[in-house]
């Protein structure tokens, strides 16, 4: 019996290393994994491709696209780079600076303010405010711009001659 005890004392020990052996290199072969998959991953960052400019094309009226310098009726355009380099503070200081256009305010600020063009009224010119009419039918196809503030405008466009009425 006694040598039955040695033979199955032996082989448990033998199994026991193997059972050792097999744990360590299992376990470093997933750190090697783990390691060779958490490599960082550097990319060369190519030359910066200089952006190509596109034309400005202003829908307005037709509704077709159109080059504002194609149009039939005069377009001005305020952009956010005219507002940020004017930086006013009331959008009636914007339209004073339009040639041609003619500005009124009725009181103090924050009261009624109007545009008007070469005697035209307020109702006959079409102002967009960054792509929306701004002319309120409700108002007589008017708009109060007294509350606006110019910081908050991308883009604005003032549409002259029969254009407008479109």
């Amino acid at each position: 019996m006694p040598a039955v005890n040695i033979i199955s004392i032996a082989r448990r020990e033998r199994e026991l290393v193997m059972q050792r052996l097999f744990s360590q290199s299992s376990q470093l072969l997933i750190l090697l994994y783990s390691l060779l998959c958490s490599h960082p991953v550097t990319a060369e960052i190519g030359p910066a491709t200089p952006s190509s400019e596109l034309e400005q094309i202003t829908v307005t009226a037709s509704r077709l696209p159109v080059i504002s310098q194609r149009t039939g009726s005069a377009v001005s355009i305020i952009s956010k780079e005219d507002i940020q380099q004017l930086s006013p503070l009331t959008v009636s200081e914007l339209f004073r600076r339009v040639p041609g256009l003619s500005v009124s305010q009725v009181g103090p600020a924050g009261s009624l303010t109007q545009i008007r063009i070469r005697g035209a009224e307020a109702n006959q010119i079409l102002v967009m405010i960054d792509g929306i009419e701004a002319n309120d039918v409700s108002q007589g196809s008017e708009f109060n711009f007294a509350h606006l503030m110019p910081n908050q405008i991308e883009r604005i466009e003032i549409v002259r001659g029969p254009q407008s009425a479109i």
